[in-house]
């Protein structure tokens, strides 16, 4: 009796200290915890997890994709007109000027387009898994991932 009450007690404690060292796999995959997400415009920075609690569509995008780019347009306005969701637009393959002129010919609001910092993208490209074609993902109120390429009725349920 005694050396099982040992065992016991013995697994107990390794379970309530080790469980005090768990952290939630952040993944670029639906249902789990999106990744860590820095990013600037030159006047501001913005992270993923001060956006907590909110619903967040993240769309990763570049001048050499057109049909990133445009989804990029088109999640942006989806935000202006649902209102239900915040939208990150984050730039991984050109340079803050390129950015900021292109945001102007695409009607986006300066404030709203995001460049990682120097030596950050290829990090952030391989944590999000984007392989050769960039897309977007939604982020829900606890931080996972909840879709990818979410559709405009998908968004509307928010």
């Amino acid at each position: 009796m005694t050396k099982s009450l040992i065992t016991f007690v013995t697994v107990a404690m390794v379970l309530l200290f080790t469980s005090a060292y768990y952290a939630p796999v952040a993944d670029g995959r639906v249902g789990y915890h999106a990744p860590s997400l820095n990013v600037g415009n030159g006047d501001e920075s913005l992270s993923l997890a001060s956006l907590q609690g909110q619903y967040v569509v993240v769309t990763f995008w570049s001048s050499s994709q057109p049909q990133s780019r445009f989804d990029n347009i088109r999640y942006s306005r989806l935000a202006e007109q649902i209102g239900t969701f915040r939208h990150m637009s984050v730039n991984l393959a050109d340079d803050a000027e390129m950015v900021s002129v292109l945001s102007h010919v695409d009607g986006l609001e300066s404030g709203s387009v995001y460049v990682p910092a120097s030596g950050e993208a290829d990090r952030l490209a391989h944590n999000w898994r984007q392989q050769g074609r960039y897309c977007s993902f939604l982020v829900s109120a606890d931080g996972k991932i909840a879709l990818v390429n979410p559709t405009a009725e998908q968004l509307a349920e928010l």
